[in-house]
C-alpha cells in the first residue's frame, strides 16, 4: 500500500515538474510576459522586448490571431532601425500600442525591393500607437506600414510624427491595398513625388475619418475617403476636434471590431499637446447603441402594443389586430431569417445580453404572430382554385427565367455591388454598427441587405444569394400584386390579372437584370410592396415598405415619399366633416405618423453623417458637389427616351389613345377603376413624376437606363389600365394582354423595339446586334466605353438590359471549360476587358476566379483549386511595336481574345512576324454571337 502512494506522489511530482518546464519553455519561447490571447496578451515594455518582436517576425513567425501589447514608451536612440516584417515575413497578428510612443524611429535606406516603415509588411491589426518624431527614406515607406498583406490588414487610432521621404511614401502608410487606415493622425512632413500624407498608393485602401496637417494631399485621387480630411496644427489642441476625434474613436471601435478587437483610446490635450485618454465615455455610448439599442426600441414598441390591446380590451384581439400582426410576420419573419443564418453561421459574432435578447424576442414574435394568422386565417374563402392556374403558370416561367441567368457572373459595377454584399456579409457579427457599416452598397443597401445576406450567409461567395433571394422576391410580388389588381380595377378576371403580373416582370431592364444585382430592379418589387400596404392601409408595413425603398437607393426615397404624401391628401380628403386643421388632427396619430416618416427622417440624418457609419468605399460611393444639375439637350434627351420610349414603353400609352379613349366614348359610364384604383394610379403618377424630374438634374456619370426601371411599377399599372378600356370586348383585350406580354417576352431575347433599333447605335457580336439605350450623337466618354485604339464602342451598361446582355458570359464560360487555365494570361485584343468582365471588378477589390470542380466561375477564392484568369487589354498598336516581347508571359504560352467585332488580321500578322506561333484556334458561339481566342507560344527567350 504504501508502495502504490509513493509512486501516485512521485507521479504526481512528475506532472507538476512537467507543467512547470512546457510553462517555462512556453514563456522562453515567445520571449515576453504574457500568454498572447486578447485578455492577456503577451507585453512588449522595453526595446529589447520590441527587438525580440521585431526578429521573431523576420525570423518566420507570423503571429496570426495572436495579441502583443505595448506597456511604456519605448525610445529606439535614433539607432537604423530595421523594419518589422521584412524578407518575405508578415506580422498577422495585433499589435496595441496602449497609447504609448516609440520615440527616435530611423530608416535610412534605398533598397527599392522593401517596403519601410515602423512596419515593413503587415498582415495583422497595429493600434493606439504614436510615433513620437523619427527620419524614413525609402522609395515606398510610410510611418507606421510599408505596405498592407492581404485583407485584414489595419492600422487604427495611430499618430505618426515622422518625417517620410520616398517617391511612393504616405505619412500612416505607403502602399496599403486591401488594408484599412482608421482614424489616425500625420503630423509629420512628407516628401516625395508621388507621396501623400496618409497613404502613398493604391484605390483599393480603405481610408476612414483621418487627419493630416500640412499642404500635402492626403491620397491618391483613385482613393476614396469623404471622411478624412486636411487640418491645421491649432485643431490638434482645439476642444470642439478633439472631442469629434473622441466620438469617431469610439465609434471606429466597433465599426472596425473585426479588424482591431482592442479597445481603441480616446483622446485629451495634455500640456497643450495632444495625448491618449484612458477614458470610455464615447466606447460606452456607442457600445450601447450597438448591443441595445434596438432591444430598447423593441421593448418601448411591445409595451405600446400591448398597452393598446389593454386600452381595448373589451374587443375582439383579431379585429383589433389583425393587420399588426400580420405585419409583425412579415416584419420580424424577415428579420429573424437574417438574424438567425447570421447567428449559425458566421466565425465572427459578437453576442451580449442586448443583442441577444433582440433576437430571442424578434423570434418569439415572428412565431407567435405567424400562430396567430393561421388560427384566424379564412381557409374556406379560398374558392375555385382552377381560376388561379394562369398566375400559377406565369410564376413558373418568371422562375424558369431566373434560373435561366443562374451561371451569369455580376457584371461592371454590379461586381463592385456584389462584392460589397459578399465583404458585408463576411464581416457581419451581430452588431447594429456592424450592420450600418458593412451593407454599403454606392451608398446603403440596408433594405435590401435583409433578403440577400442571408443566403449569403449560408453559400458565401457563390453568388446564389442575388439567385435566390430574386426568385424569393418575385413569388411574394406577384403574389402581392395578383391580389391586389382585384380591388383596384373592376371585374378584373384571373387570367387578365396573371397577364399582369407577366407585363411587370416582363417589362425592359427587368427580367434580364435579375443576376446583375441591380438595386433599381429591387425598386420596383418594393413598389409593389408598398402599393399593396397602402390598398390594406397597414401603417406598419408602409413603413417597413418605406425602409425597403429608401435603404435600396435614392430613387426609392423619393417615390415612396411623394406616393404616400399624394395617399395622405386623400385620406384627409375622406374626413368631410372638419375644415383642413382639425382633418389633419383627426388623422394625426403620433404612432401611424412616426411610422411613415422615421425611413426618411434616418435616411436624410445618414445622407449628412452616413459616411461615418460606413466601412467599405470604393469609387463612385460618394455623391460629387456638381451632382444635382440640370442634365445636358442630349442627356435630358437620354432620360426621356429611356424613361418613356425604349423597350416598348411607348407602346402602353399609345393603345391607351388609339384603342381606350374610343372604348370609353362608346360606354361613359363604365368605371374602369375603383376608388382606390383611382387613388393608387394618381398617386403613382406623381410619385414618377418627381422621379423623373431627380433624374433630370442628377448629372451622374452616365444615364444608364435600368435607373428608371422604377417607372415599371407606374407601367404595369397603366396596362391593367389599358385592358380594362377595353373590357367590354373581352376577346379582343385577351388577344391585345398576349400580344403585349409575347411582345415582351420575345424582347427579353432579342430587341425589336422600332425605336431602339432605328435610333440607337449599335454593336455587332457576330450574329446580332445590341443597341445603347442613348441618343447615337451622346458620344461622351463615360457614355461608350472604347478600346484604346480602336475607337468602337463597347458594351458597357447602356446597352440593352435583356439576356443578349449577357451574351458574353457563356462565350467565357465555354472558353475556360475548354482552356482549363492553369496559371496562364490572357489579353483581349483591342477592346477593354472591362467589357467581357472575366477577372472581376475594374479596380480588382472583388477577383473572379474559376472552379474547374463546379465548371463556373465564383467570387469565392477558397480551395487550392480556384484559378484567378489574369486578363487585361492590349492593342494592335501595342503588338505592332518593339514592345511586343511582353505579349508573351514566362510560361511561353497566353491567350489572344478576339470578339466578334474586332479584325485581327494585322496583330495576327505582327505576332507571327516577330517568332511568335499561333498554335490553336478556339471559336466558341452561341445564339447572339461569337469570339475567337488563339492560343500563341514562343519558342524564344527575349531579354526582358
Amino acid at each position: 500500500m504504501k508502495y502504490i502512494q509513493k509512486m501516485i506522489k512521485a507521479v504526481f511530482l512528475m506532472l507538476i515538474c512537467l507543467g512547470f518546464c512546457v510553462s517555462v519553455s512556453a514563456a522562453s519561447e515567445a520571449g515576453f510576459q504574457g500568454a498572447g490571447t486578447k485578455d492577456d496578451p503577451y507585453q512588449i515594455g522595453s526595446y529589447e522586448d520590441l527587438c525580440r518582436f521585431r526578429d521573431n517576425v523576420n525570423n518566420g513567425k507570423e503571429y496570426e490571431n495572436v495579441y502583443f501589447s505595448q506597456t511604456a514608451d519605448i525610445d529606439l536612440q535614433k539607432k537604423e532601425w530595421t523594419p518589422i516584417g521584412v524578407g518575405g515575413c508578415h506580422f498577422m497578428g495585433t499589435y496595441d500600442g496602449g497609447g504609448h510612443s516609440i520615440e527616435n524611429l530611423v530608416i535610412q535606406n534605398k533598397k527599392k525591393d522593401i517596403a519601410y516603415g515602423f512596419f515593413s509588411s503587415l498582415g495583422g491589426c497595429v493600434a493606439n500607437i504614436k510615433l513620437a518624431n523619427g527620419d524614413i527614406k525609402g522609395d515606398l515607406s510610410g510611418g507606421i506600414a510599408g505596405t498592407a498583406v492581404g485583407d485584414k490588414a489595419c492600422i487604427i487610432n495611430c499618430y505618426s510624427n515622422v518625417h517620410v521621404k520616398g517617391m511612393r511614401s504616405g505619412g500612416i502608410a505607403g502602399n496599403f491595398k486591401d488594408g484599412y487606415i482608421v482614424g489616425c493622425i500625420n503630423t509629420g512632413e512628407i516628401q516625395g513625388k508621388e507621396s501623400c500624407s496618409i497613404v502613398g498608393s493604391s484605390s483599393s485602401v480603405k481610408v476612414y475619418a483621418s487627419y493630416s496637417t500640412g499642404k500635402k494631399k492626403l491620397m491618391q485621387k483613385d482613393v476614396v475617403s469623404a471622411t478624412s480630411d486636411t487640418i491645421e496644427k491649432s485643431d490638434l489642441t482645439d476642444d470642439g476636434f478633439v472631442k469629434k476625434l473622441n466620438v469617431l474613436s469610439g465609434l471606429s471601435g466597433y465599426l472596425y471590431k473585426n479588424f482591431a478587437n482592442v479597445q481603441i483610446k480616446q483622446w485629451q490635450i495634455e500640456n497643450n499637446e495632444l495625448t491618449y485618454s484612458d477614458a470610455t465615455t464615447w466606447s460606452t455610448i456607442w457600445g450601447f447603441v450597438n448591443y441595445d439599442l434596438l432591444l430598447v426600441l423593441l421593448l418601448i414598441y411591445i409595451v405600446y402594443f400591448v398597452a393598446k390591446r389593454y386600452r381595448n380590451k373589451d374587443k375582439d384581439f383579431w379585429e383589433m389586430f389583425h393587420k399588426e400582426v400580420k405585419a409583425n410576420c412579415l416584419i420580424f419573419g424577415i428579420v429573424s431569417v437574417f438574424l438567425d443564418t447570421a447567428l449559425f453561421t458566421r466565425t465572427i459574432l459578437d453576442l451580449r445580453i442586448g443583442n441577444s435578447l433582440f433576437v430571442i424576442l424578434s423570434n418569439l414574435i415572428a412565431v407567435y404572430c405567424l400562430i396567430m394568422w393561421i388560427l384566424h386565417a379564412k381557409f374556406h374563402k379560398i374558392v375555385k382554385p382552377m381560376q388561379h392556374i394562369p398566375f400559377l403558370i406565369v410564376v413558373v416561367i418568371c422562375i424558369v427565367l431566373q434560373i435561366v441567368q443562374f451561371n451569369v457572373v455580376p457584371k461592371y459595377d454590379a461586381s463592385l455591388y456584389y462584392g460589397s454584399l459578399m465583404e458585408g456579409a463576411k464581416q457581419f457579427n451581430m452588431g447594429l454598427l456592424s450592420y450600418l457599416g458593412n451593407f454599403v452598397c454606392w451608398k446603403w443597401i440596408h433594405g435590401l441587405a435583409l433578403f440577400l445576406a442571408p443566403f449569403e450567409f449560408i453559400a458565401p461567395a457563390s453568388i446564389r444569394s442575388v439567385y435566390l433571394a430574386n426568385i424569393f422576391i418575385t413569388v411574394i410580388t406577384l403574389f402581392l400584386l395578383y391580389n391586389m389588381l382585384k380591388g383596384l380595377y373592376v371585374k378584373i378576371t384571373p387570367l387578365i390579372s396573371a397577364l399582369v403580373c407577366a407585363y411587370l416582370v416582363l417589362c425592359p431592364y427587368s427580367v434580364g437584370m435579375m443576376s446583375y444585382l441591380c438595386m433599381d430592379i429591387h425598386l420596383v418589387f418594393f413598389g409593389i410592396w408598398l402599393m399593396y400596404a397602402i390598398y390594406k392601409r397597414n401603417p406598419m408595413m408602409i413603413g417597413f415598405c418605406g425602409f425597403l425603398l429608401t435603404y435600396t437607393k435614392i430613387t426609392g426615397m423619393v417615390f415612396y415619399v411623394f406616393v404616400l404624401a399624394v395617399m395622405v391628401l386623400y385620406e384627409l380628403s375622406d374626413i368631410e366633416e372638419y375644415g383642413l386643421i382639425k382633418s389633419f388632427c383627426v388623422w394625426f396619430k403620433p404612432g401611424k405618423v412616426l411610422t411613415y416618416i422615421s425611413p426618411v427622417l434616418t435616411y436624410m440624418i445618414f445622407f449628412v453623417v452616413g459616411d461615418y457609419f460606413t466601412i467599405q468605399s470604393f469609387l463612385g460611393t460618394y455623391v460629387s458637389d456638381t451632382a444635382i444639375k440640370l442634365k445636358t439637350g442630349v442627356g435630358m434627351l437620354n432620360i426621356i427616351f429611356q424613361s418613356f420610349i425604349f423597350g416598348f414603353r411607348w407602346l402602353i400609352p399609345a393603345i391607351i389613345l388609339i384603342i381606350g379613349i374610343c372604348a370609353i366614348k362608346k360606354a361613359k359610364n363604365v368605371q374602369i377603376l375603383t376608388q382606390d384604383g383611382l387613388r393608387m394610379l394618381t398617386a403613382l403618377v406623381i410619385g414618377s413624376l418627381f422621379v423623373f424630374i431627380l433624374f433630370c438634374i442628377y448629372n451622374g456619370d452616365a444615364e444608364c437606363p435600368r435607373y428608371t426601371a422604377i417607372f415599371n411599377v407606374l407601367f404595369t399599372f397603366l396596362f391593367a389600365f389599358m385592358l380594362g378600356c377595353i373590357r367590354k370586348k373581352s376577346v379582343l383585350q385577351k388577344v391585345i394582354a398576349f400580344l403585349v406580354v409575347i411582345l415582351l417576352a420575345v424582347q427579353t431575347f432579342v430587341s425589336i423595339d422600332p425605336f431602339v433599333v432605328i435610333l440607337s447605335e449599335p454593336i455587332k457580336t457576330g450574329k446580332v446586334k445590341l443597341y445603347k439605350h442613348a441618343m447615337p450623337n451622346d458620344d461622351r466618354d463615360t457614355m461608350v466605353l472604347r478600346a484604346e485604339d480602336d475607337g468602337k464602342p463597347s458594351e458597357s451598361d447602356l446597352y440593352v438590359h435583356n439576356l443578349e446582355y449577357f451574351y458574353e458570359d457563356d462565350l467565357i464560360d465555354q472558353m475556360l471549360k475548354t482552356i482549363s487555365p492553369k496559371n496562364e494570361r490572357f489579353y483581349v485584343l483591342d477592346m477593354l476587358e472591362y467589357e467581357l468582365h472575366i477577372s472581376g471588378s475594374y479596380h480588382r477589390q472583388y477577383k473572379i476566379y474559376w472552379d474547374p470542380d463546379k465548371q463556373c466561375r465564383t467570387y469565392n477564392d477558397q480551395g487550392t483549386d480556384k484559378e484567378y484568369v489574369n486578363v487585361t487589354t492590349i492593342t494592335t498598336t501595342y503588338l505592332t511595336s518593339e514592345k511586343f516581347k511582353y505579349f508573351v508571359s514566362s510560361n511561353n504560352r497566353v491567350y489572344l481574345i478576339v470578339p466578334a467585332r474586332i479584325k485581327e488580321k494585322e496583330a495576327l500578322g505582327a505576332i507571327q512576324k516577330c517568332g511568335y506561333d499561333i498554335t490553336n484556334r478556339y471559336k466558341f458561339e452561341n445564339m447572339y454571337g461569337y469570339m475567337t481566342v488563339y492560343e500563341v507560344t514562343s519558342q524564344k527567350d527575349f531579354e526582358y
